[in-house]
């Protein structure tokens, strides 16, 4: 009977990064690529240019959404005890974390500046290597031969949808499958059936890992004075700054990365529009916005900027029209994982939360509460839904119901800033719930509310209710 000890091990280390993963921000179904590096992703840039071997490693067990993962996870499950009892366990190790770094190195060779994640690699490393086994076995073949001819079909498969998505890494896959088969012809040759010699094991033993600093070197004339590779350096650096409140250095490092990528890059565009909206250059951020989605059709991420835009312009109108595009049902769009605002909103409520806002500051109070209320049925810990709906009350004169939504949003963002880096509490929920608090006659808990408010960072817009 076939063991799946080390199979085990391997589906709980990745489970157990996946959840570190959702603790520290991750949704279930989209991740930024800002976290995914963090918790070890690959990528050129790094991985070569800034000498950060270890993601070579660490990128197997990180997974971009629960779909990735319960893929994975279910054709290891099926097909791991297999490679264990066929493999054995040491050779089962070393061809999983072989094929890993293999597929990795492959992946930055074809594409240096993608972000690459999962298991896959590894997986289809175990998958070559017993293929391989299996084909010249004779008397204890794991797969006969029409079921190896079923294999390398799908295989065939797998790699034909390669070229048509981008979310599949065809170069990974392709590196990690054939490096598997090439650690069990080094042992085996074509005689898998016969214990290989002492001789043949130490050969193998020290010629395949001669093939990764091989592979790094190759990698490595493809990132260094690559300008894309320091157009993707500007632009990472650039978000950082972004986040760090420091707009207009953001903003000469994306005009930087901008002008030397080879290959105009769209998402330069986005975030430079976010740099420009914060600095209130809205006419230009609107054309940097428009151009993103007119390179990305179907970005919800693109459509939500273009309303916040529209929004700081007071076309509340234009703005509201772009949300209800965002919020139409469409295929799903990896660069929108990949986005400054995307990253922020977490989940879709946010974009029924912005278009809630925009309609109130249309003076729409009824229809910004049935937003509110769609926000709260998809995410119902969002801080500043329960801002928004309680600005909606407030606009209704109804303060109970509104002070309870303030309450509610203060203790929300309390728990949100302390697990950021920042730990930047918003003056919003205050300024508002000393209204709601006002209109209750309660004196006292409105100047206190205002007190804190002033030691915060907030400008309530034109159109809001006032104290």
């Amino acid at each position: 009977m076939a063991t799946n000890r080390l199979t085990l091990a391997t589906c709980f280390l990745c489970m157990l990064v996946f959840a570190m993963e959702l603790a520290m921000g991750n949704g279930l179904l989209n991740a930024s690529a800002d976290n995914l590096l963090r918790f070890g992703a690959s990528t050129g840039p790094l991985t070569i240019g800034q000498a950060e071997y270890g993601r070579l490693l660490s990128y197997i067990f990180v997974h971009a959404n629960i779909l990735h993962l319960a893929l994975n996870l279910y054709v290891l499950m099926d097909f791991g005890p297999t490679a264990e009892a066929s493999l054995g366990r040491k050779l089962y190790v070393f061809v999983f974390l072989f094929a890993g770094v293999i597929g990795a190195l492959t992946s930055i060779f074809c594409h240096q500046t993608q972000v690459t994640v999962g298991a896959s690699a590894a997986i289809l490393g175990l998958l070559g290597a017993v293929i391989y086994k299996s084909w010249f076995e004779k008397e204890q073949a794991r797969f006969s031969r029409p079921q190896l001819i079923m294999l390398c079909i799908f295989l065939f498969y797998s790699l034909l949808l390669g070229f048509t998505s981008d979310l599949i890494d065809n170069a990974a896959h392709l590196g990690g499958f054939f490096a598997g088969m090439v650690v069990i012809a080094a042992i085996y040759g074509n005689k898998p059936e016969q214990a290989p010699t002492t001789k043949r094991i130490t050969a193998a033993a020290s010629l395949l890992p001669l093939t990764i600093p091989l592979l790094i070197y190759a990698d490595g004339k493809k990132i260094f004075d690559n300008p894309d590779i320091t157009a993707y350096m500007d632009h990472k650096e650039a978000i950082e700054l972004i986040e760090g409140h420091q707009y207009e250095k953001a903003l000469a490092k994306l005009n930087e990365a901008q002008n030397l990528a080879l290959k105009k890059n769209s998402s330069i565009l986005f975030d430079r529009a976010v740099a420009l909206n914060l600095l209130n250059r809205n006419e230009e951020a609107l054309k940097d916005s428009e151009s993103w989605i007119a390179a990305n059709k179907d970005s919800a991420a693109g459509l939500m900027q273009k309303g916040l835009i529209l929004h700081k312009l007071n076309r509340n109108k234009e703005a509201i029209a772009a949300l209800d595009q965002a919020v139409k049902p469409k295929p799903f769009n990896l660069m929108d994982q990949f986005t400054i605002v995307a990253q922020k909103s977490g989940s879709p409520a946010i974009l029924y939360n912005n278009r809630a806002w925009f309609e109130l500051s249309d003076n729409e109070p009824r229809q910004a509460l049935e937003d509110c209320d769609k926000a709260m049925a998809l995410n119902n810990k969002i801080d500043t839904v329960y801002d928004t709906r309680g600005v909606a009350y407030l606009m209704l004169k109804d303060y109970k119901q509104a002070e309870s939504d303030f309450t509610r949003a203060i203790d929300l963002a309390k728990i949100r800033t302390a697990a950021s880096k920042s730990g930047e509490e918003d003056g919003a929920g205050y300024y508002h719930r000393a209204i709601a608090r006002k209109g209750l006659g309660d004196e006292k808990g409105a100047n206190e509310d205002l007190e804190r408010y002033k030691s915060l960072k907030y400008e309530p817009e034109t159109w809001e209710p006032k104290l």
